[in-house]
């Protein structure tokens, strides 16, 4: 079979395929059938498979590797702009039409604007060398394509020929456009040239094409330049290069030799000269071009989709097969109702008012408040205490001490309020994980608690500490007395020594000055030195006292009565109240779950006799209509079968 054959094939099971896409999507709705990961893949095969437009195949490369050549070339015809500087900067779509010979501009919103069919006007929109020149037609809106219809019969038919600026080149938006292209093509034309082997750069072209599409043609031009034994040895080690770099995605990489050159030569002399054709090798590189086009676009599509939805339709038909095998007759749903009433029996003798689980949560949420009481009340009555003893012991001035007397009764009040918060917190926590396994959530249940204001806003003054900086002052004040006499005793001293020079006169003056200097600091020293260990001990003492005075009042706001309890009493007592309310809350609803399923089974067992015979009959319709579905397509996959072997032998 030739290409035109299986291409006539191929349109059958298109069709084909498109009538069975229709039957399945229809009865998986009709059906009911159950929602999979490839639910979408009906309607995208319906889709690709509808879509009988052409295929797209971009031809890109390097600048200057002759594609524009190529592509004039393979339609006859002297069409796309060449130059011997880079020549496209605009991307022109070129495709077969036996009906019409015509030329258009496509811009971005659609509309097109008819074109003058000759190289000079095509080249004026599309040439980047008379851009550079100054001679290029300005246009009014952007521009998304040039389009060319040609009736060439050496085309390939149904296939739009891209042709692109060069990638690489000094224009980076050439690269811009190109790459956009490739995005959108069923398939690549990648084309080299024979005066080197590929490089770096286009092998990373060749990667990022394949990000886009596998579907990748090698075409080398220019063969007409070296000797055949040249582009031979240059086509070989291209070749290898993609099967070492791309032996993952490119299964058995071919590049194709072409001569643009001699198949113009061949058509400009009327096409009769077979030495030229088989020379420019475009006859053989054509027929591989159709296979392949056939094998990685039209065959993919199609074998795709009936591969993939036989796949699919063989899922559902044994999904169909297990829905009918496991229709329930009435008898069955006697025993869900015998079900359901034991666990409501169990329900009872593990929740009623005397069942042990209930009475386990109870006390379990019981020693949750107990705790939090005793855990406030030891602080209170002893961890306050205990922890600012140790602050004020730890004083070593009386400037320390005066600083604590005077943080003393917010600093006990803020630590009294967090460790309030920290057991409220923690009895939140532990009783709503207490709840959270009747309930079945996962979501900590926190009850609100408001924090308690306390009574207590002065404190006593502070007689010792009072004393402490008054007996400071006075040692002060006595040292500054002594050095003060001293100094005036020795000027006096000094005033009765007769017959003194003004210089012994100064003299005299600074050593009375620095004797009245020491006798101060002297005096300091001695008295702080003597009373200042006594005075401390005697101001310790009495703040301490004030300590106490302030827990004790502080207690007595936690512990004060109000409505029957105090601030601890009621807070943990109320927190048990409402988290025991929500266990109550839980079991009473689920009580009621149980007793309303039993009277739903019971209701539905009255049902089910009658709904059986009618919901046995339409599964039984559906899967034999399902499984016609299955035969066709087990039908088409021998087809393809044959077609493969044909294609393989290409």
């Amino acid at each position: 079979m030739n290409t035109k054959v299986i291409s006539n094939l191929l349109e059958d099971l298109r069709i084909e395929m498109l009538f069975l896409l229709n039957q399945m999507i229809q009865g998986r709705k009709s059906f009911n059938l159950p929602h999979t990961e490839t639910e979408n893949m009906l309607e995208k095969y319906q889709s690709l498979l509808e879509d009988v437009e052409s295929t797209r195949v971009v031809v890109v490369g390097e600048a200057k590797r002759g594609k524009s050549s190529f592509i004039n070339a393979l339609i006859s015809e002297d069409i796309l702009p060449v130059y011997e500087e880079v020549a496209t900067s605009k991307v022109f779509l070129v495709r077969q039409n036996r009906n019409l010979r015509e030329a258009r501009l496509r811009f971005e919103d659609g509309t097109t604007s008819k074109l003058d069919f000759d190289m000079i006007s095509l080249a004026r929109i599309g040439s980047q060398a008379l851009y550079n020149a100054g001679d290029n037609v300005q246009l009014s809106k952007k521009l998304r394509w040039i389009e060319v219809d040609i009736p060439n019969a050496f085309l390939v038919s149904d296939v739009d020929v891209i042709d692109t600026p060069g990638l690489g080149s000094i224009y980076p938006e050439h690269s811009a456009i190109t790459r956009r292209e490739i995005s959108g093509a069923d398939a690549v034309i990648f084309v080299i040239d024979s005066s080197a082997p590929l490089n770096e750069l286009e092998v990373s072209y060749v990667s990022e094409i394949l990000r886009h599409t596998s579907n990748i043609f090698f075409v080398m031009t220019k063969i007409d330049i070296p000797s055949v034994e040249q582009w031979e040895k240059i086509k070989e080690q291209s070749e290898a290069i993609l099967r070492e770099t791309f032996s993952d995605r490119i299964l058995n990489p071919v590049i194709n030799p072409v001569s643009s050159l001699w198949f113009q030569q061949f058509w400009i002399e009327g096409g009769t000269d077979e030495f030229l054709y088989d020379r420019s090798r475009f006859g053989s590189m054509k027929q591989s071009l159709e296979s392949f086009i056939l094998q990685n676009h039209r065959w993919v599509n199609v074998s795709s989709a009936v591969i993939d939805c036989f796949a699919y339709a063989t899922e559902m038909e044994a999904c169909l097969a297990e829905r009918l095998m496991s229709l329930q007759s009435p008898i069955g749903n006697t025993n869900d109702i015998k079900k359901a009433e034991a666990q409501k029996v169990q329900f009872m003798l593990d929740w009623s008012s005397s069942g042990k689980k209930r009475d386990d949560v109870k006390r379990r949420l019981r020693a949750v408040a107990t705790r939090g009481k005793t855990r406030m009340r030891d602080v209170l009555r002893r961890d306050l205490s205990l922890e600012f003893v140790k602050l004020i012991e730890a004083a070593s001035s009386g400037e320390e001490l005066q600083q604590i007397g005077n943080t003393l009764l917010e600093a006990v009040k803020n630590r009294a309020l967090e460790q309030y918060d920290i057991f409220v917190y923690d009895a939140q926590n532990d009783s709503s994980l207490i709840v959270g396994e009747v309930t079945h959530q996962t979501q900590r249940l926190i009850v609100p608690v408001n924090r308690p204001q306390l009574a207590i806003t002065t404190i006593p003054s502070n007689k010792e500490i009072d004393s402490v900086w008054n007996y400071v002052k006075r040692s002060r004040a006595g040292a500054l007395t002594a050095g003060f006499f001293a100094n005036i005793s020795l000027k006096a001293m000094f005033a009765f020594r007769e017959n003194r020079t003004e210089e012994q006169k100064k003299d005299d003056e600074k050593k009375a000055f620095w004797v009245s200097v020491v006798a101060s600091a002297l005096g300091a020293l001695v008295e702080i030195a003597s009373t200042q260990k006594a005075e401390l001990k005697s101001t310790k003492d009495g703040l301490i006292r004030s300590l106490h005075n302030v827990i004790a009042t502080i207690e007595q706001d936690f512990e004060k009565k109000d409505k029957g309890m105090g601030i601890i009493e009621n807070t943990f007592e109320g927190l048990y109240d409402a988290y025991w309310a929500e266990v109550e809350n839980t079991l009473q609803k689920r009580e009621q779950d149980l007793t309303s399923r039993i009277t739903e089974l019971k209701k539905d067992s009255a049902q089910k006799t009658s709904h059986f015979n009618s919901t046995k009959t339409i599964r039984e319709q559906h899967f034999r209509e399902w499984k016609n579905i299955t035969k066709k397509l087990t039908d088409m996959l021998v087809s393809l079968g044959r077609v493969q072997t044909t294609l393989e032998k290409m």
